[in-house]
């Protein structure tokens, strides 16, 4: 329909009786292109949460920083223990129900610096083996590889078939977690401080509760 440019009045023909003047005729309207029919949306695919490329590997080794403190703890007290040894005269109570004399004192000295060295030497031990002999917990497709010992050099084969149970405990004052991995006649742990991290510890107690019988 043609439109009167100068009144703005659109007029079935071709002419303008208000303005006395001829319209040009309305430019064709060019055909509308339907749009393109969109792709269908496909769901995101489900986040795996276990990675399933074996085997799945992490350090494991005594905490080096939980060594070094006991051992200089340890190291203190026998060598506080030997000096009161080596310089004792008098007797001592214990707990105000033993009675020692000097020469049963002197024992007891000797015999606590003797322990605390002990303790000291076992520290000592773990934290050096922390960097000599590092160790590696493995989880493979079907089997659990668990270092175990004090330099973590033995390992373990722990087949997810014969794990009945994974339980999770807390140990001492500290409250450290560590995953008993039960067997049918014998029990394993996992310790969360031979990690390097609480994420790996998470994932290892997730990953072998999904594989035993019970969890």
């Amino acid at each position: 329909m043609p439109k009167c440019s100068k009144c703005g009045v659109d007029w079935i023909e071709n002419y303008c009786p208000v303005c006395a003047r001829t319209l040009e005729p309305a430019p064709p309207t060019p055909p509308t292109t339907p749009a393109p029919a969109l792709a269908p949306i496909r769901p995101a695919a489900k986040t795996i949460e276990i990675d399933q490329k074996f085997p799945i590997e992490f350090p494991y080794n005594a905490n080096w920083r939980i060594a070094l403190v006991f051992t200089i703890l340890f190291v203190g007290c026998a060598g506080g223990s030997a000096y009161s040894a080596i310089t004792n005269h008098a007797g001592v109570i214990i707990n105000g129900a033993i009675t020692l004399g000097p020469v049963g004192a002197t024992r007891f000295y000797w015999g606590f610096a003797i322990v605390m060295a002990f303790l000291a030497l076992f520290c000592g031990v773990a934290f050096v083996s922390s960097f000599l002999w590092p160790g590696v917990l493995v989880l493979q497709a079907d089997a659990l590889l668990l270092p175990t010992g004090l330099r973590k050099t033995r390992i373990i084969h722990i087949p997810y078939g014969q794990i009945l149970e994974c339980q999770e405990t807390e140990i001492g004052k500290q409250r450290h977690k560590a995953l008993r991995v039960i067997l049918r006649s014998k029990e394993y742990s996992v310790h969360a401080t031979a990690l390097p991290n609480p994420e790996a510890y998470a994932f290892v107690r997730k990953f072998l509760r999904s594989r035993c019988r019970r969890s």
